[in-house]
């Protein structure tokens, strides 16, 4: 695949705020036929939970540059 530069949104080393902002911007941009590549290369973190019909599953998060550890 080949996109155009001017298609693309490049966020880096960004804070939560910025990372809410970003991914607004591009949903704002994008409609239903699209094809839409998301890339995250950084930090995260997941930890087993139960969903509304009670499953054990996976729940994954993005660390944006200012997360604080919970120890």
């Amino acid at each position: 695949l080949q996109f155009n530069q001017e298609n693309i949104m490049k966020l880096q080393d960004c804070k939560y705020e910025e990372m809410i902002d970003g991914l607004e911007s591009f949903l704002e941009l994008i409609a239903a036929d699209d094809l839409v590549v998301f890339y995250y290369s950084g930090h995260g973190s997941r930890r087993r939970e139960r969903n509304r019909s009670d499953e054990l599953i996976w729940s994954e998060t993005i660390a944006c540059i200012d997360s604080e550890s919970s120890g």
